[in-house]
């Protein structure tokens, strides 16, 4: 069964991006979507974590953020 679905442009891109030679939109989907996927592929979803340290910081900021709003 085919199922249409809508993506923005960028979704589109992204998962064109995200999409092997030998691979279907379809087998990218469900890789993408299955179980845990490494920080390194996440990331790289993300140009403005790029950098040395940045998005460590980005995380140990939310972290913080969790805690405040936790304490309230």
């Amino acid at each position: 069964m085919v199922k249409v679905i809508s993506l923005s442009e960028k979704a589109y891109a992204v998962l064109k991006d995200s999409k092997g030679k030998d691979e279907s939109f379809s087998d990218t989907v469900i890789r993408l979507a299955q179980g845990r996927r490494k920080l390194s592929e996440v990331a790289g979803m993300f140009p403005e974590f790029s950098g040395k340290g940045v998005l460590r910081e980005a995380i140990l900021e939310g972290r913080r953020e969790l805690d405040r709003r936790l304490a309230r």
